[in-house]
C-alpha cells in the first residue's frame, strides 16, 4: 500500500506553502526533485501522520541565499 506524502516549500522569510498531495514515496521524492530545480527555495515531502520528512532539496542553497 501506498502512503501519502504532503510536499511543502520553505520561503526564505521562513513561511512555509503547501504545494501538493502525492500518493507513494518514490513519487514525492521525483516531485520534490522537479521543484527544486524550478527555484532555489527549499522543498520537503513530508508524511503527514508521522511528521517524517522523507526527500529534501535546496536546504543547504536556501539556507545560503537566506544569509546572503
Amino acid at each position: 500500500m501506498d502512503l501519502d506524502y504532503d510536499i511543502f516549500e520553505a520561503f526564505p522569510n521562513g513561511d512555509i506553502g503547501w504545494h501538493t498531495c502525492v500518493v507513494g514515496l518514490e513519487n514525492a521524492r521525483l516531485k520534490v526533485a522537479q521543484l527544486g530545480k524550478l527555484s532555489n527555495n527549499e522543498f520537503y515531502a513530508l508524511h503527514p501522520p508521522t511528521q517524517e520528512v522523507v526527500a529534501r532539496v535546496n536546504h543547504d542553497r536556501a539556507k545560503t541565499a537566506h544569509q546572503s
